[in-house]
């Protein structure tokens, strides 16, 4: 009987192509891989078409899906390499890991802490080899000594004594978890002997080599002890896709590497010198537009290998290779990794499970319907213009919606232009998140429009707020879940008879009203939706300017977008009687002393916009509110509220052009250096476009101004020169 360790690192290339090496000379008639045994149904799958990796092996528990874990693995995996051996060969296989069952039922917390008591290490614990060696960090270390090392004679048993002494020297620093584990390990090694097994090889993380070597010397009574009374929670496991930008190190996954793109390439081409991989380079700088010959690949590829000369390395790590593109392309600037770096070093590659594969149903359901309707997961962003009166793009909208509706945010939407009601724009991009939160809501239904059926009920159930309902209602409806109307304005009506809540009255009235004209357009009966919207109407005008009033500066923006929302569905309704009503309400406001003045300022313009207050009567507030007997503060929010997205209307409307021009043209000087900071302060709103098209309007309006009263314009005049100052001052020349 004997049991061999190989030590490998999960994602390693070098140490997948040393534990095949490896396993190729010993011919075991067992293999134990690190990885909770419930999985071991998952393991037939590998090396077949079914899987393509990058994949996760995906454990949750049954009873709370959102407890879940994921054990990530790509092509270059050691894990996975040992798999497709094992199953070529007819070789039994078995992983022989702590349960996730387990592992699972703890507290994180409980798990994470050392054997002395403390928090774990802050640094990885082979920083200490690299530092012997002169290296950054133990990545760099185990990267350039054992992933790209050449010659791989003793390697395994090299590791295995330097990781003996490192533990030593860390003794008190192994983690709770760890112990857990490695006592699990320990016991399925002597079963295994117990079986009768006669050839056994382990592959698990180098650093748990020296603890499970000494199987033989530490007591089962020991590990028996360890292992008893452990907490427990049923386990399902199924293969889920995964991508190479999930495995990095950027994504904060705890074992990721830095470099999932170049691990791949060394994988697949282990004899390169550098050459392809910069050919790779090379292509993807030319799709950016950047001129890239032959010479700068010879380049790189010489200056990289001489690096790595000059270092006593066997060949050039991906450092060298990006010293050299920075050196040859970048001309000493880093921007130019930057451009590789997302596509190439990292990669964008994304795994396939098929349907062959055990699944969760919601999850089958989700990703057949997908499927069908031609909107496959993709990490690249896509968008989808969408024109709902195509049939196949109105069921990917209800799609995408009824998703979003259970936190599902696979899809976003985008605003798009225009006003009309049958075009949306989504925005896709795939992540892997989106699994896990598909397996949370599997408890809610087998089906997408069940389970967000569903899913929608129980957030109603818990709602309190009015604008919570309307929300919710608005949302069911557009995801074609009218079933759960009955429900959502039922608990709404009770609601609404006893609130008196004026802000949440004006955050709901929006979606009331696109409820409204949702039914009357689809000839569905929302009369008593139309009761609630005209009750909380007449609540809003009976007392609703009192939460404009004597409010922070903070809260008066927030409530300026709440009054223009409100405003703006409200003037949909097309209905006269509660526009002259409303109306009424913004002239209460536009007249207030004690409202604040932002919202008094965009009253004005509210009032102006729909002709309820004449041209003099805007000016007389205009030139009132700019009074050098008025607060500062004061003036700025009023005239911030008045021309609050005001360019539009400035550039169509000559009328409003001329009411802020003649102002501005009866400014003496100290009142308009007094004003300048407001005004900048407001159109520094305004886009680059909107504010270049206004300085055209301004040179041409004056110009045809002065030509129509046929004025003797000259340039060089002494009026002109004496703005010179002025325009250098704002300009800060």
């Amino acid at each position: 009987m004997s049991v061999t360790f190989v030590p490998i690192r999960h994602h390693g290339p070098g140490s997948a192509r040393n534990a095949i090496n490896e396993l190729k000379a010993l011919k075991p008639d067992l293999i134990l891989l690190e990885g909770a045994p419930e999985a071991n149904e998952m393991i037939k799958y590998v090396g077949s078409a079914q899987l393509k990796p990058p994949v996760a092996l995906l454990a949750y528990s049954e009873n709370s899906p959102e407890n879940a874990s994921f054990f990530p693995l790509a092509e270059f995996s050691p894990e996975w390499q040992v798999m497709i051996f094992a199953n070529k060969n007819n070789i039994k296989l078995s992983f022989f890991d702590l349960p996730y069952s387990n592992l699972m039922a703890f507290n994180p917390n409980e798990l994470n802490v050392c054997q002395d008591g403390n928090p774990p290490l802050s640094h990885d614990p082979f920083d200490i080899f690299a530092k012997i060696d002169g290296l950054n960090d133990g990545e760099e270390w185990w990267n350039k000594k054992i992933e790209q090392r050449k010659n791989n004679i003793g390697i395994s048993e090299a590791i295995n004594l330097a990781v003996a002494e490192l533990r030593k020297t860390l003794e008190h620093k192994t983690l709770k978890r760890d112990i857990l584990r490695e006592a699990a390990m320990r016991t399925n090694i002597r079963l295994a002997i117990k079986s009768g097994y006669k050839n056994i090889v382990v592959v698990c993380g180098a650093w748990h080599v020296p603890a499970l070597k000494d199987f033989e010397n530490i007591n089962q009574k020991l590990d028996n002890q360890i292992l008893k009374k452990l907490p427990k929670t049923k386990i399902i496991c199924t293969w889920t896709p995964w991508t190479y930008n999930r495995m990095s190190i950027k994504s904060g996954y705890g074992a990721g590497i830095v470099s999932p793109g170049w691990y791949h390439h060394l994988w697949k081409h282990p004899n390169d010198d550098g050459t392809l991989w910069t050919i790779k380079i090379a292509k993807l700088l030319r799709t950016n537009g950047k001129y890239i010959s032959s010479a700068h690949i010879i380049d790189i590829v010489r200056l990289a290998n001489s690096l790595a000369a000059l270092r006593n390395f066997t060949r050039p790590s991906l450092e060298e290779f990006n010293q050299a593109v920075t050196a040859v392309i970048g001309e000493g600037d880093k921007i130019v990794i930057k451009l590789i770096e997302n596509q190439l070093i990292i990669s964008d590659r994304i795994g396939f499970v098929s349907n062959d594969v055990p699944q969760v149903p919601l999850l089958y359901n989700i990703e057949q319907t997908a499927k069908k309707l031609r909107v496959p997961f993709s990490t690249e962003p896509k968008e989808y213009n969408l024109d709902l009166r195509n049939p196949l793009h109105l069921n990917r909208s209800i799609f995408f919606r009824q998703l979003c509706l259970m936190e599902i945010f696979w899809a976003k939407e985008k605003d798009v232009s225009g006003n009309g009601t049958f075009k949306e724009l989504w925005l896709l991009k795939h992540n892997p998140e989106n699994i896990v939160k598909i397996i949370e809501n599997a408890i809610w239904g087998n089906t997408l429009a069940e389970a967000a059926k569903n899913f929608a009920i129980n957030k109603t159930n818990k709602a309190t707020e009015i604008s919570q309902l309307t929300k919710l209602l608005r949302e069911i409806l557009a995801a074609n879940l009218s079933d759960v109307t009955p429900i959502i304005t039922s608990k709404l009506d009770k609601i609404s008879v006893s609130s008196s809540d004026i802000e949440q009255m004006m955050k709901a009235v929006p979606d009331l009203v696109w409820i409204v004209k949702y039914g009357d357009v689809r000839k569905l009966d929302f009369s008593n939706v139309k009761h609630i919207l005209n009750l909380f109407i007449a609540r809003i005008l009976s007392n609703g300017i009192s939460i404009f009033c004597n409010i922070k500066n903070e809260v008066a923006e927030k409530m300026l977008n709440l009054l223009k929302s409100t405003d703006y569905a409200v003037s949909t309704l097309n209905s006269i009687d509660i526009d002259n009503m409303w109306n009424y309400f913004i002239i209460k406001i536009f007249n207030s002393n004690v409202a604040h003045q932002l919202l008094v300022g965009y009253a004005a313009r509210i009032l102006y916009n729909k002709n309820q207050i004449s041209n003099a009567e805007v000016e007389k507030k205009v030139f009132y509110n700019s009074s050098s007997a008025n607060n500062t503060l004061q003036k700025a929010y009023w005239f911030e509220g008045f021309l609050h997205s005001s360019a539009a209307v400035l550039l169509i409307d000559n009328n409003f052009w001329e009411i802020v021009n003649s102002w501005l043209e009866s400014l003496d000087e100290k009142q308009f250096m007094e004003l300048l900071p407001i005004l900048r302060r407001t159109f520094s709103k305004y886009s680059a476009i909107e504010k270049r098209k206004l300085g055209e309007k301004a040179k041409n309006y004056n110009h045809d101004l002065k030509t129509e009263k046929n004025l003797n314009i000259n340039p060089n005049s002494e009026q002109a020169i004496k703005v010179i100052p002025l325009i250098e001052c704002l300009l800060g020349i």
